[in-house]
């Protein structure tokens, strides 16, 4: 009796903390504004040259494009497009509790999930009809599958077709994959089983990666990238935590006028930083989320030097997908 009353009380805990997360974004969906580049997005999903050549062309993998254009068959409404973003917003929630739960402990699953739940740039890309919530949702899918193999090491069908979905998806998930593949053989370069099963997997993935590279090298790129390194680093760290569109439509930073939905982004930004922070504290003991820390630390890093390079990366708001992380 008492196992089924507890198994019953887990349960709805996770129904209720997924129902919350979903009726925040829903909420949210319904007031904030359409800005240029989320229309552009919608209408790029409507395209009737589709879906590889207009996707690539415009700095997006055309995945998730493909899917909205069948998506918007249904209505074209705003929020009918915002909808989408909302559910998978919601799975991700939920995944982050289970997942943790699983594999490290539930008082931390429970500190992530609430930590998730709340975070403005959570909130707001979870919102929006954007590439960012189907890339920040196989970023969470892809911390699942490093959490997995770091307990059982061992690559499998799902875990690939995880990181094969997030290179459709986002360019940035390369920049994730490669960093975490980068921990992964410096932490098991004596083990060659280990390094000849990875070997194995990234030759597939480049096979499988063949009809977007091809594509991407004959496409002549519609759009400019803006290119400047100082809005890269140390930007990055904090776009997770309040992106840069909301920013920019926050009264109270733009006209210094205080308003109810400025101080409540805020305030759920220095909560979010607070949770963020006992996190961190329990980082060091809990060597499972090192490869996944690894990739969140450095790639502001990369991404700084790659564009010194004269590399075109906008990337500010790409750095949402490492939310996960």
């Amino acid at each position: 009796m008492i196992t089924i009353y507890l198994t019953f009380y887990r349960h709805r805990f996770i129904l209720l903390i997924c129902l919350t997360g979903f009726l925040l974004r829903l909420w949210m969906a319904t007031i904030l504004p359409v800005t240029f580049d989320e229309a552009h997005n919608i209408l790029l999903a409507r395209s009737s040259v589709f879906p590889l050549k207009v996707a690539v062309a415009n700095d997006y993998p055309p995945l998730y494009f493909t899917i909205w254009h069948l998506w918007q068959k249904l209505s074209q409404t705003v929020i009918w497009n915002r909808l989408l973003s909302v559910l998978m917003g919601t799975v991700a929630i939920a995944l982050t509790y289970t997942t943790l739960k699983k594999m490290i402990s539930n008082k931390v699953a429970v500190i992530a999930t609430i930590l998730t739940i709340i975070t403005p740039g959570h909130i707001y890309y979870f919102s929006v009809a954007r590439m960012y919530a189907p890339a920040i949702l196989l970023s969470t899918l892809f911390c699942a599958g490093v959490l997995t193999y770091m307990k059982e090491k061992r690559l499998t069908v799902d875990f690939f077709l995880i990181i094969l979905a997030g290179f459709y998806t986002h360019y940035f998930f390369s920049i994730l994959f490669f960093l975490t593949l980068l921990w992964v053989i410096i932490y098991f370069h004596r083990n060659r089983i280990i390094l000849t099963s990875w070997f194995t997997f990234c030759i597939l993935m480049i096979l499988f990666l063949t009809p977007l590279i091809l594509e991407i090298i004959q496409v002549r790129p519609l759009i400019g990238v803006v290119t400047n390194p100082i809005l890269k680093f140390p930007a990055f760290y904090l776009t997770p935590l309040l992106p840069w569109d909301m920013v920019q439509q926050l009264p109270i930073l733009n006209t210094a006028s205080i308003d109810t939905m400025s101080i409540l982004a805020l305030a759920l930004a220095l909560i979010s930083c607070g949770f963020l922070l006992i996190i961190l504290i329990q980082l060091p003991r809990l060597k499972e989320l090192h490869p996944l820390a690894c990739a969140f630390f450095t790639t502001p890093v990369v991404v700084y030097i790659l564009v010194r390079l004269g590399l075109p990366i906008a990337g500010l708001r790409a750095f949402a997908i490492f939310f996960p992380c």
